[in-house]
C-alpha cells in the first residue's frame, strides 16, 4: 500500500477513535452508536495491517461479496465506502488536486 494512502487510512482511525471516545463519554449515546465507530474502526484497522500481515488488498464494490475476500485472506477496501469518507473527512481532496493536474475536469 503507498505510504500516502496508508497515512490516510491511518488517520481515518484516529478520526474515528476520537469519535467513538465521545460518543463513549457521552451517557446520552446509543449503543448502537458506538457499536458503528467499533466496526468502522475495525475495517479500518483492517486494511491498514494488511501489508504488514501479509495479506493482498482488494479494492471492490459494495455490491461484490466480502466474505469470498475474507475466506482467502485477501483485505475487501470497498471503494464506494472509502470514497464516501474520504469525502466526508476532507481526505480526497490531494487526490481531486492530482487528478486535475492530469487534465481531469474538475467539474467530473
Amino acid at each position: 500500500m503507498d505510504t500516502a494512502v496508508r497515512m490516510d487510512i491511518d488517520t481515518m482511525v484516529d478520526i474515528f477513535r476520537k469519535g467513538w471516545d465521545g460518543l463513549k463519554a457521552d451517557p446520552a449515546s446509543r449503543k448502537s452508536e458506538l457499536l458503528y465507530y467499533e466496526l468502522v474502526i475495525q475495517y479500518y484497522e483492517r486494511i491498514s495491517q494488511a501489508k504488514s500481515q501479509g495479506n493482498p488488498l482488494a479494492l471492490i464494490g459494495a455490491f461484490v461479496p466480502s466474505e469470498v475476500f475474507y475466506a482467502i485472506d485477501v483485505v475487501p477496501l470497498f471503494s464506494e465506502f472509502h470514497t464516501l469518507y474520504s469525502s466526508f473527512l476532507g481526505s480526497s481532496i490531494p487526490y481531486l488536486e492530482r487528478a486535475a493536474a492530469f487534465g481531469t475536469p474538475i467539474e467530473l
